[in-house]
C-alpha cells in the first residue's frame, strides 16, 4: 500500500504534541516541516532522517574525525603572540596534510557530498567521467568511501544523477558483455550515453542501473573475498532494492504515470534484475504485469508504432518470452507476444538488419521464426492437435547450405506448418549466407561462428523437443542430423567461449546442449557443467548457476524427454 506525504502526517495524532523539528534539521539549524516517519527536506536532500525521538540517535562518523571541541579558556593577554605563532604552524600543517591526501579520500560528510555532486555537472563527457571514476570499485575493494557514498543517497534526490561511479561502470559491463563489440565496426555500435541523460531518467531506472552493477560485481567477487566486503554488498542490494520498489509502487499508484513508458521500461528492467540476482519462475509474475500494461496502451504493436524509443524494451519482451518457452514445459508456454498469427509484426520487428543494441540474443531472423514455430506445435500437441509429417520429406539431413526441396523462403512460410517442413528449413539454412550478407571482411568469421551455433540449437531443439512429445518419428536420418550438430555445437561453444564478449549471446546455446548432452558421454556433460560455472563470474549472474544444476538433476534423473528436463518456466537468456 502506497501512502503520500500528506496521509503520513495525517497519521500523527492529534493527542502526541510532534518535535517540531527532526535531528538533522536542528544539526544543520533548517526549518523542518515535521513530517512523519522522515522529512521532507532530508529526503529531498538525499539524507537519511534521523527522527523526532526525544534522544537524539547515535550517528556514524569516519574514524578520526572530530564532531565536537572543548571550549577553550581565554588565556592571558601575555600568551596571545605565542598563541598565534602556535596556531599558524597549526594550520600550515593541516594545509600540507591535506594537500597530501587524495581527492579520493574526502569525508563523505553531507555537505561534502553535495559540494562534489554540484561539480561533476552533466555536462562532462563520457571519457572525462570514465577517466575519473572508472577505475573505482562499487563494492569498495579499491575505494571503501565509494559504496558508503551510494547508500547515502535517497533515490528520488536531484543529486543522485552526481553518482557517475556506477553509471560508468555499468556503461562498461555493457560493453564488455555486448557481442556486437565484436561483431560491429566501432562507428556502427551504439554507445549508452549515461553520463548525460542520467538526471532525466525515472527515479526508479537510476536505482536499477545501481542495482545491475551491484549485482555484477558481487558476482565477481573472488573466493576468498573479506566476508565484510560480501555483507557491505548484500547491505546495498537490500537497500537498493527496496528504494527501487518503493518509487515504482508509488509509480503505479500515480495515474498519470501507471502504464508510462518509464513505469514499463522499469518493471522490465526489475524482472531481469531479480533473474540476475535469485533466478526462478517469478519472473512470470512480472512478466504478467507488463502484458497488462501494454493492453491498457492498446497493444504491443500500437506501442511499437507510437513509441519508437521503446523498440529495444519490446524487443527485450520478445526475445524472453521466445526462448524462455523453449525451457518451459510444452503445457505451460506463453503466447501474450509471439502467437504465431503475430509473425508478420514479429518479423518486421526483428527485421533482417543488425540491432545497434544488444537486446539479449542475435539469432538470425529466419532461425528466430522457426523456434516461435517450435513453441507453438509443442503448445498444440499437449492439447490434443498435432500435424502428420509431410510423406515427400527428404529422408536424409546434412549440414549442407543448399536448400532442400521442401524447404520455403520466408514469406511463403505458413503460420502453422508440421513439425517435418519446420526441421528441413532449419537444416537448409545456410551460415555462410547469412555470414557472408551480414558480416564484414573482418568480422566474417564471427558471423559466421553465431550462425552456426544458432542453427546447430535450433536444430537440436526442434529435433529433440518434437520427438519428445511424438511429433517427430526417431529414425536413423534424424538421429545422425542429432549428432551431427550436436558435435559441431559442442566444437563451437569451445571456440566462442574464448571471446569473452560471446559468451552472453551463447548462453542460451549452452543449455541446449546440456539437454541433448543426456545422450552424450560423460566427458562432454562435465564440459557443458564447468562452462557453466566458469561463465558466472563473467556474466555478473546467478543464472548459470541455475542452469547447472537444473542441467546436472537432469543428468542424474535417470530421464531422458525434453519436458523432463524443464519441469518449470525457466528463462535462460542474458
Amino acid at each position: 500500500m502506497v501512502l503520500s506525504t500528506q496521509d503520513t502526517a495525517a497519521a500523527t495524532t492529534s493527542g502526541e504534541t510532534p518535535r517540531k523539528h527532526c535531528w538533522e534539521c536542528l544539526r544543520r539549524r533548517l526549518v523542518c516541516d515535521s513530517v512523519r516517519p522522515v522529512c521532507n527536506r532530508c529526503r529531498s536532500s538525499g539524507l537519511v532522517c534521523p527522527g523526532y525521538e526525544e534522544t537524539q540517535p547515535l550517528r556514524w562518523v569516519k574514524p578520526g574525525r572530530v564532531t565536537a571541541r572543548v571550549r577553550r579558556r581565554r588565556q592571558p593577554k601575555a600568551s596571545t603572540q605565542a598563541n598565534q605563532n602556535q596556531n599558524q604552524k597549526q594550520k600550515e600543517q593541516i594545509k600540507t596534510n591535506k594537500s597530501k591526501k587524495s581527492q579520493d579520500e574526502a569525508e563523505l560528510d553531507a555537505d561534502v557530498i553535495e559540494a562534489n555532486i554540484e561539480d561533476r555537472t552533466s555536462d562532462s563527457s563520457d571519457d572525462e567521467l570514465r577517466s575519473k571514476f572508472g577505475a573505482l570499485s562499487v563494492l569498495g575493494i579499491v575505494q571503501p568511501e565509494t559504496l558508503d557514498a551510494i547508500m547515502r543517497y535517497d533515490i528520488s534526490c536531484e543529486n543522485f544523477a552526481g553518482v557517475q561511479e556506477s553509471y560508468i561502470y555499468n556503461c562498461e559491463v555493457y560493453e564488455r558483455s555486448s557481442p556486437l563489440t565484436l561483431l560491429l565496426r566501432e562507428e556502427e555500435r551504439f554507445k549508452l550515453p549515461l553520463a548525460k541523460i542520467a538526471q532525466y531518467l525515472p527515479a526508479p531506472i537510476k536505482g536499477l542501473f545501481i542495482l545491475f552493477t551491484l549485482g555484477h560485481q558481487m558476482h565477481r567477487l573472488p573466493h576468498d573475498a573479506e566476508e565484510n566486503v560480501r555483507v557491505k554488498a548484500q547491505s546495498a542490494l537490500a537497500f537498493w532494492t527496496y528504494q527501487v520498489v518503493r518509487t515504482l509502487n508509488e509509480d503505479i499508484a500515480r495515474e498519470g504515470t501507471q502504464v508510462g513508458d518509464g513505469t514499463i521500461t522499469a518493471v522490465l528492467m526489475l524482472m531481469m534484475a531479480d533473474q540476475q540476482m535469485h533466478p526462478s519462475g517469478r519472473w512470470r509474475f512480472h512478466h504478467k504485469g507488463l502484458m497488462q500494461m501494454l493492453r491498457l496502451r492498446g497493444g504491443v504493436e500500437k506501442v511499437w508504432n507510437e513509441r519508437p524509443h521503446m523498440h529495444s524494451g519490446i524487443l527485450t519482451m520478445i526475445i524472453g518470452e521466445v526462448f524462455a518457452n523453449t525451457t518451459s514445459p510444452s503445457h505451460d508456454q506463453l503466447v501474450e507476444l509471439t502467437h504465431p498469427k503475430n509473425l508478420d509484426f514479429l518479423r518486421s520487428a526483428w527485421g533482417g538488419s543488425v540491432q545497434d543494441v544488444y537486446v539479449g540474443s542475435i539469432c538470425p531472423p529466419s532461425l528466430f521464426s522457426d523456434v516461435i514455430r517450435i513453441n507453438h506445435l509443442r503448445a498444440l500437441a499437449t492439447q490434443g492437435i498435432s500435424y502428420t509429417s509431410s510423406p515427400s520429406s527428404s529422408s536424409s539431413y546434412s549440414s549442407s547450405s543448399a536448400p532442400s526441396p521442401s524447404s520455403c523462403s520466408e514469406e511463403d512460410m505458413p503460420v502453422y506448418t508440421d513439425a517435418q517442413t519446420l526441421l528441413d528449413r532449419i537444416l537448409a539454412f545456410s551460415p555462410e549466407i547469412y555470414a557472408a550478407t551480414h558480416g564484414k571482411l573482418q568480422t566474417e568469421s564471427k558471423w559466421l561462428l553465431v550462425a552456426r551455433v544458432h542453427q546447430s540449437a535450433a536444430a537440436l531443439y526442434c529435433m529433440l523437443s518434437l520427438q519428445s512429445i511424438l511429433l517427430l518419428p526417431e529414425t536413423e536420418a534424424i538421429a545422425r542430423a542429432t549428432r551431427l550438430h550436436y558435435d559441431r555445437l559442442l566444437l563451437d561453444l569451445k571456440e566462442g567461449f574464448e571471446h569473452p564478449a560471446l559468451r552472453n549471446c551463447f548462453f542460451w546455446a549452452l543449455v541446449i546442449v546440456g539437454a541433448a548432452a543426456v545422450h552424450g558421454t560423460a566427458f562432454e556433460r562435465a564440459f557443458v557443467a564447468d562452462l557453466l560455472r566458469d561463465s558466472a563470474p563473467h556474466m555478473g549472474s546467478s543464472m548459470p548457476i541455475l542452469a547447472r544444476k537444473v542441467l546436472m538433476d537432469f543428468w542424474a534423473s535417470g530421464k531422458k524427454g525434453w519436458d523432463d528436463c524443464f519441469d518449470l518456466p525457466y528463462i535462460f537468456l542474458m
